[in-house]
């Protein structure tokens, strides 16, 4: 999955080199940063987030979905020629 991440890096935004054998970050999305978060009320805070969420949920979640579906795709052509 790293590889295919790498590859579709515009899609995986946040993608770190493996630090482990077993893990990697392949996505990261800041929903609110810390530096806005501090000049925000708590009502305003849960405005943001609600937006950046649905931001989230509405384009980035289901770019994700196809782009991971792909990739099993790709792996499961792989393994049924080997």
């Amino acid at each position: 999955m790293y590889d295919w991440a790498n590859k579709y890096n515009d899609i995986f935004t946040g993608l770190t080199k493996p630090l482990g054998q077993h893990t990697s970050t392949i996505y990261t999305h800041d929903l609110l940063s810390a530096g806005i978060a501090e000049s925000l009320d708590d009502e305003e805070k849960r405005e943001v987030l609600l937006a950046s969420w649905r931001e989230f949920l509405e384009g980035h979640l289901s770019v994700l979905k196809k782009s991971v579906s792909q990739a099993l795709e790709a792996w499961n052509q792989r393994q049924s020629m080997a």
